[in-house]
C-alpha cells in the first residue's frame, strides 16, 4: 500500500484510491481484528467534516472494488451488522526491501503492512496510523499591504499559490481547502472559529504581502482551530523572481508545524520566474476564477502576455487549457466549440511537456475529452491518471463526478463530488453540482438539503435559488418553487410574472405551470431545457426533435440526456435509444 500516492497494489496491478478511502484503510489496518465502528471512523477520518455516512459507503465499495473482495463472502473488509467494519485479514509488517519477493506467495487475504526506511512512510504501523489523521487546513485571503487596490489580484494569487504548493507535500495526511471556499472570507472580520466550523479545518493560515518594485515581503501564521493556538509566525523578504522557491519554503514551514509528513522529492516547480510574467499569471488566473465567458477572454490575453515573457511557464499553458476549455463550454455554436477547444488541447500539450505532474493540464485534457469530444472511455482515463498525480485537486473531481453522472454511474459521481465539496466547501459551482448529481440520481430531497446549506453561506447567489426552484419542481412543491424563482429573478434584477404563474398553476395544475415556462422562452431558452418541458407535457415527438438537434451540434447540456429524469417518459422510445447511441451514452 502506497499511502503517499493512494494506491493498493495487487497481483494485477497498482490501484488507486481516493485519499478518505486510504485514511480508511489505514484505521483499520491499525484496529485489524477488532470491530471498528462506524462514527469512530468517521470521527477520525472525517473529524469536523459535515457529511453523511454515505461517504463511508462510497469509501468501503472503493476498497472492496480495489482487493475484488465480495461483501457476501469478505476476505478482507467484513461488515458488521448494526456495528461497522472489520479487518480480517491478517496483516503482516516487514521493511520493503522484502516486499516485491513477498508479493510472489503471499495469501489474496493478507494485508501487507510495508515500511520504508527512507523517511517517507508508505504505511505505518497501527498504532502510528490511528494517530495521524488527515489534517485539514484553510489558506485564508492573504491582506495587501498598501493604498493601491489593484494589487489585490497578486496577492488573492500569492494565496492560491500556496494552497497548491500545500496541496502537493503530502496529500495523503493534509487537506487544503481549495481557492473559491477560502476567497468567500475575503474582507470578513468573522470569528476564526466560526471560519473553521464552515470550513472543517484544524489550522488556519493567516498573512499579509507586499511588493516594492522588485522585492517582496509576506509574512504568515499558523492558528491551531481547537483553542485558536498560534502555533508558528514569520516574515520573508525576497526578490519576486523567486516568489516560487519563497512560496515552497512557506509551505514547508506550515506543514512541519502541523505535524505533517514531509516528502523530500516534493521541490519548487521551477527555481525562479520573470516577475511580470508571474504578475500576468496571477491576473489571467483571477480572471479565469469569474466562471464567465468575459472572464474567460480577458484571461486569455493575461496568459498569452506571460508566455510572450518567458515561453517555457508550463502553469500558465495550463491553465491558458482551463480558460479555453472555458471558452469551448460556453460558446453556442459548435465551430467556435471546436476551435477553442483544439487549442485548449494545444495548450495542454504543452503544459505537460513541461511539467507532467500539472493537475490543471491534466483536468483540462479529461474535461475537453467529456465535454467537447464525448469520448468518454478515454475522458475516464484521463480524470483517473489526474487523480493520481493530484488527488486533491477539486477540479478534476469536479470534471470526473460530471463525467461519471453523465453515464449514469451515481454512487461514483456523489462520491467524487462530495471530495470536491469537501477540498472547496463554499464554491457555489461545486455546491449546484453536488446538488445536480444527486438530482441524477432521483434523490433530490438530498440534493434540496445540498441547496438549502449552501444558501446559508452564500444567500444572494442566483443559481443557487434557480436549482432551489428545480428541486421544488420535482418534489412537486410548485408554490415553493414559484417563491424561489422570484427570489432567484430579484437578484438577476429580471422581470418574472409569478402571479400570472401562480394563476396557470391554480387554473390548470402541474400543466399549467410547465405550459406556462414553455411560453416564457427568456426563461428556457436552451434547447435541451425546452426539451424536458415538451417531455413533462407529454408532447415526445417535440422533445424528441430539440434532443436530436442538441445531439447534432454536441450541446454541452447534452451529454445528461440518459439521465435527466425529465427524459424517463421517452424510455423505449426507438428513436430516444436511437439518440443516446449517437451520442455514446446507450449503456
Amino acid at each position: 500500500m502506497d499511502v503517499a500516492a493512494n494506491r493498493i497494489e495487487t497481483p494485477d496491478g497498482w490501484i488507486q484510491v481516493k485519499p478518505r478511502s486510504m485514511a480508511v484503510l489505514q484505521y483499520l489496518v491499525g484496529h485489524a481484528g477488532e470491530v471498528c465502528s462506524r462514527q469512530d471512523i468517521m470521527d477520525r477520518v472525517w473529524a469536523r467534516v459535515e457529511v453523511s455516512e454515505e461517504v463511508l459507503n462510497h469509501a468501503v465499495h472503493e476498497l472492496r472494488g480495489a482487493f475484488e473482495d465480495d461483501p457476501r463472502h469478505p476476505e478482507i473488509i467484513e461488515t458488521i451488522p448494526r456495528g461497522g467494519y472489520r479487518l480480517i485479514a491478517s496483516v503482516e509488517e516487514f521493511p520493503q526491501s522484502g516486499w516485491r519477493r513477498k508479493m510472489r506467495w503471499l495469501l489474496p487475504a493478507m494485508v501487507v503492512v510495508v515500511l520504508a526506511s527512507s523517511g517517507i512512510w508508505w504505511l505505518v504501523d497501527g498504532d502510528r496510523a490511528a494517530d495521524m489523521p488527515v489534517r485539514k487546513l484553510a489558506v485564508l485571503p492573504f491582506e495587501s499591504m498598501g493604498p493601491d487596490t489593484s494589487f489585490d489580484y497578486f496577492s488573492d494569487g500569492l494565496t492560491e499559490e500556496l494552497i497548491t504548493e500545500l496541496n502537493r507535500i503530502n496529500p495523503a495526511r493534509l487537506d487544503v481547502i481549495a481557492r473559491t471556499s477560502v476567497m468567500a472570507f475575503k474582507g470578513q472580520r468573522r470569528p476564526l472559529s466560526e471560519i473553521a466550523g464552515m470550513l472543517g479545518v484544524d489550522y488556519v493560515v493567516e498573512g499579509s504581502v507586499r511588493r516594492d518594485a522588485d522585492r517582496i515581503r509576506i509574512t504568515a501564521q499558523l492558528i491551531e482551530t481547537e483553542g485558536e493556538t498560534h502555533l508558528w509566525a514569520e516574515s520573508f523578504d525576497r526578490r519576486l523572481e523567486n516568489i516560487l522557491e519563497l512560496q515552497h519554503e512557506i509551505a514547508q514551514s506550515i506543514a512541519r508545524q502541523a505535524r505533517v509528513p514531509l516528502d523530500p522529492e516534493v521541490r519548487p516547480r521551477r527555481h525562479s520566474v520573470d516577475p511580470e510574467a508571474y504578475r500576468d499569471f496571477l491576473r489571467g488566473r483571477a480572471q479565469t476564477y469569474q466562471f464567465h465567458r468575459s472572464g474567460y477572454a480577458a484571461a486569455l490575453e493575461s496568459f498569452e502576455a506571460a508566455l510572450e515573457r518567458q515561453s517555457d511557464y508550463a502553469v500558465v499553458h495550463g491553465w491558458k487549457a482551463a480558460a479555453l476549455s472555458g471558452l469551448a463550454f460556453s460558446r453556442p455554436s459548435a465551430e467556435e466549440r471546436t476551435a477553442y477547444a483544439r487549442r485548449a488541447l494545444q495548450s495542454a500539450r504543452r503544459a505537460l511537456e513541461l511539467d507532467p505532474e500539472l493537475g490543471i493540464a491534466h483536468f483540462a485534457r479529461g474535461w475537453l475529452a467529456f465535454s467537447q469530444e464525448w469520448a468518454f472511455a478515454r475522458a475516464e482515463r484521463l480524470f483517473r491518471e489526474a487523480l493520481e498525480v493530484d488527488p486533491n485537486s477539486w477540479w478534476i473531481h469536479f470534471g470526473y463526478a460530471e463525467l461519471l453522472s453523465a453515464l449514469g454511474r451515481h454512487e461514483e459521481a456523489i462520491a467524487h463530488m462530495e471530495t470536491a465539496y469537501e477540498l472547496d466547501p463554499v464554491n457555489p459551482f461545486v455546491n449546484v453540482e453536488l446538488a445536480a448529481v444527486h438530482a441524477h440520481a432521483g434523490r433530490y430531497r438530498e440534493g434540496l438539503e445540498v441547496i438549502d446549506r449552501a444558501l446559508e453561506a452564500l444567500p444572494h447567489h442566483q443559481e443557487l435559488h434557480d436549482r432551489r426552484s428545480n428541486f421544488f419542481e420535482a418534489l412537486g412543491r410548485f408554490e415553493k418553487a414559484i417563491e424561489a424563482r422570484e427570489k432567484y429573478a430579484a437578484i438577476q434584477d429580471r422581470e418574472y410574472d409569478a402571479d400570472g404563474h401562480r394563476r396557470a398553476l391554480a387554473e390548470q395544475g402541474e400543466r399549467g405551470y410547465w405550459r406556462w415556462l414553455l411560453d416564457s422562452p427568456d426563461w428556457y431558452s436552451d434547447v435541451v431545457l425546452r426539451a424536458k418541458l415538451l417531455a413533462l407535457l407529454g408532447r415526445h415527438d417535440s422533445a424528441l426533435d430539440l434532443i436530436a438537434e442538441a445531439v447534432e451540434q454536441r450541446k454541452p447540456s447534452a451529454v445528461y440526456i440518459g439521465v435527466y429524469r425529465q427524459f424517463e417518459p421517452l424510455s423505449g422510445n426507438a428513436r430516444f435509444d436511437a439518440l443516446l447511441e449517437q451520442a455514446g451514452l446507450s449503456n
